[in-house]
């Protein structure tokens, strides 16, 4: 599992950066960029690339 440096939760998360626990199998890594990190809501949202602040 990798650590998860670009979740757009890493600034309000109390796990962000753990390696235990901050990780592609979490819930709401999972919520907000889906299975392959470009999907779920964030995907769904279809904001432009330029705008996404990652």
């Amino acid at each position: 599992m990798k650590v998860c440096g670009d979740c757009m939760l890493r600034t309000t998360c109390r796990i962000a950066g753990k390696k235990d626990y901050c990780h592609d199998l979490c819930y709401g890594y999972g919520f907000f960029h889906g299975s392959t990190g470009i999907g779920g809501i964030w995907g769904l949202a279809d904001i432009p690339e330029g705008l996404r602040g990652n």
